[in-house]
């Protein structure tokens, strides 16, 4: 996991990133170091946690940041 947000502007682009988002500052301490299995089932570029979240499964939580 490298980030969380929360979005707060949608664009009109259908090719690309269309949103704009705020990072949640709350979640900052587990950036980098949260280890996730989710199989895609699309290319998305961003996930709705409504969405997917019974089929996240946390596999490890790191004492620091991933550096390799």
């Amino acid at each position: 996991m490298t980030t969380i947000k929360k979005v707060i502007k949608y664009f009109a682009i259908y090719e690309g990133i269309n949103y704009e988002g705020d990072e949640l500052t709350k979640y900052k301490k587990y950036f980098g170091r949260v280890i996730i299995s989710y199989h895609k089932e699309h290319q998305p570029t961003c996930m709705y946690y409504e969405t997917i979240a019974d089929k996240l499964v946390i596999e490890q939580l790191l004492p620091s940041i991933y550096d390799g």
